[in-house]
């Protein structure tokens, strides 16, 4: 299991991507779970927690944005209930159980279409006023997902990441295989022809 998180200032844009993803014109979006958010809307979730961020207005980064991504292979017996219980575990580690957050599950990307994965948003500022730290927030959500994954016997983010990696190398080796004579245009163009991402 793989999981992201960072910190962000553009909570409502990141919420309306969450809520209305689609891949080839379906939705592929489903609501897993929310505390104390009750808008229809991203924007009116974001209007909710305001109040919340009145007392810290030097602080630029009011939400934080997480990803969560057991395997394919495991994600395809997932049901509803255990979607939402592993957002309750994840939130629960990271000590954010007590903050108004929205959970929405997407069935895929669009690269890897049954590559099922949790979208989470939630207030830095707890429902009791605190200002949640989001130093090294990445590393901490990385953790929490290992820990959840050796509880659950899932496949650890290493693994993942070597298959990862694997994959592109040998994605790359094909390319360069068959290129007569190496052209950076034309080889990131073939991997984004596979579904790879060049930057």
């Amino acid at each position: 299991m793989i999981a992201k998180g960072k910190s962000i200032s553009h909570g409502a844009a990141a919420l309306e991507y969450d809520l209305a993803k689609q891949i080839s014109g379906k939705a592929a979006a489903t609501e897993v779970c929310r505390n104390e958010l009750y808008g229809s809307t991203g924007a009116d979730m974001i209007q909710e927690m305001k109040p919340y961020f009145a007392d810290f207005p030097n602080v630029k980064n009011t939400c934080l944005r997480f990803e969560v991504s057991p395997s394919i292979e495991e994600s395809e017996t997932m049901r509803p209930n255990d979607w939402k219980r592993l957002a309750d575990d994840f939130l629960e580690r990271m000590g954010l159980k007590n903050h108004q957050y929205v959970v929405v599950k997407h069935s895929g990307t669009e690269t890897r279409k049954n590559q099922a994965h949790l979208h989470i948003l939630v207030n830095r500022v707890s429902l009791s006023g605190e200002l949640y730290k989001d130093n090294w927030i990445g590393k901490r959500a990385t953790e929490a997902a290992n820990c959840i994954a050796r509880e659950r016997n899932l496949v650890q983010s290493k693994d993942i990441g070597k298959a990862n990696r694997e994959e592109i190398k040998q994605a790359m080796d094909g390319i360069l295989a068959r290129m007569q004579g190496f052209d950076l245009a034309g080889f990131s163009r073939e991997l984004e022809k596979l579904g790879f991402r060049v930057r």
